[in-house]
């Protein structure tokens, strides 16, 4: 979806943002293109980290291309996250304001609603 709204009304501002990134029965070539879409458009450099959840069924090819494109942007990277269209499944608020400390291991949600 992040691919088909770009340059559209609804593309994403990606700017100092952790971008959550899941998918499912997309064979790896599908998932290195809309990446490699991404990362054209500057999207992936604006990011300030990523947050990788389950890419189903499990391809080490879709895991491996995604380091590839990825790591090279030398930025914080959670792989593995349990979210997306599998199980488990943590939900994380869209839009909402997250802080993740790598030393401890633990992302932080601050509350939409106060």
């Amino acid at each position: 979806m992040i691919c088909s709204a770009l340059g559209t009304p609804y593309d994403i501002d990606t700017n100092n943002k952790i971008l959550l990134l899941e998918d499912i029965n997309e064979p790896a070539y599908k998932i290195d293109r809309m990446l490699t879409q991404l990362l054209m458009s500057k999207k992936l450099d604006k990011c300030c980290g990523f947050i990788l959840g389950h890419f189903t069924p499990y391809d080490i090819n879709t895991l491996n291309l995604i380091k590839n494109i990825l790591l090279p942007l030398n930025k914080p990277i959670i792989l593995g996250f349990p979210s997306g269209h599998a199980y488990p499944n943590v939900s994380l608020p869209l839009g909402g304001n997250i802080l993740i400390d790598f030393s401890q291991n633990i992302i932080s949600i601050e509350p939409i609603f106060k």
